[in-house]
């Protein structure tokens, strides 16, 4: 899926069911996100990451990749190319963006609202 049509698709959603957070994963990307006890704190870096209402203040400016405020929220995306864990610009960015979120995952940490993958 090419990021013009993957953007599309994560903006219906946010339409449709006003998600605080949306985000797209690639299956290889998960095992360099996961933390030593095996699990991944969300919202992660990834190829595209949508953020809504006032968690989109929180993700920090410190990161240079594409940022664009889209229907009430923001849309930060690693790559406008197809996403490859095993590019290093991919995995530079979507790095960058993982950093970029800090902030969010600790205050949805602290309001124990995050989900977590095994």
């Amino acid at each position: 899926m090419n990021h013009g049509a993957l953007r599309a698709a994560v903006l219906v959603l946010a339409r449709s069911w006003c998600p605080e957070i949306a985000y797209v994963v690639p299956e290889d990307w998960k095992p360099i996100l996961r933390a030593k006890d095996g699990r991944i704190d969300h919202p992660v870096g990834s190829w595209i990451t949508y953020l809504s209402g006032d968690l989109r203040g929180q993700a920090t400016t410190a990161w240079e990749g594409a940022r664009e405020e889209v229907e009430g929220g923001l849309l930060l995306s690693a790559t406008t190319d197809i996403f490859r864990a095993d590019d290093p610009k991919h995995a530079e960015a979507a790095m960058g963006m993982h950093e970029a979120l800090r902030p969010v995952r600790e205050r949805l940490i602290v309001e124990d609202l995050t989900p977590r993958w095994r």
